[in-house]
């Protein structure tokens, strides 16, 4: 399955779920890896499950510490 198709079928499952339309299907991979971030998991797991090809891109662009847990649960309740 194509990128695109699994954005296009995510952002369709966020709709029907109700999710605010600021948020993209790729938010979702944003949120993710700060979550995880935050958790503790070691960078180089999450640069790997994200397949990010270098730690640079990953702390430039991804990576949302201290707001991570608020923002997921703001997502959480707009569900």
């Amino acid at each position: 399955m194509s990128s695109e198709r699994i954005s296009k079928h995510t952002l369709k499952n966020m709709e029907m779920a109700g999710i605010n339309k600021r948020f993209k299907a790729h938010s979702i991979r944003h949120a993710m890896a700060s979550a995880l971030a935050d958790l503790n998991v070691d960078k180089e797991r999450i640069r790997s499950a994200g397949q990010w090809k270098s730690n640079v891109c990953m702390d430039k662009h991804y990576f949302r510490s201290n707001r991570t847990i608020d923002a997921l649960q703001e997502i959480g309740s707009l569900l």
